[in-house]
């Protein structure tokens, strides 16, 4: 019982210094000097440790208005995946690849 009160309790501080952080970054529909795309990649990356969704929403919310308003995605890029080329197109002479489409060379 003692835990989870415990980890209650430091989900509420941990909310509260993230709300007091991104507050702190946002004056009505403008930034303020301590918006700068370090803090709020900072707060947003400490979002994901939230675990109450009401919270986690509520601070969601103000870091899209700050993302929109900084001029950056607040959509994690996604990355492209390293293209697969053909081992005739290596220039290698034989067609023999490993279980993950290396070329083995002989």
């Amino acid at each position: 019982m003692m835990l989870y009160l415990n980890s209650a309790q430091e989900q509420i501080e941990q909310y509260e210094q993230m709300k007091k952080a991104i507050n702190e970054m946002l004056d009505g529909e403008t930034l303020t000097e301590k918006a700068n795309y370090d803090t709020y990649l900072v707060e947003s990356n400490k979002l994901t440790l939230l675990k109450n969704e009401k919270m986690r929403q509520e601070l969601s919310e103000k870091l899209s208005k700050i993302a929109l308003l900084l001029g950056v995605s607040a959509q994690k890029p996604q990355l492209e995946e390293n293209p697969v080329i053909p081992v005739q197109q290596q220039g290698l002479e034989q067609n023999f690849v490993d279980e993950f489409g290396n070329p083995i060379v002989q």
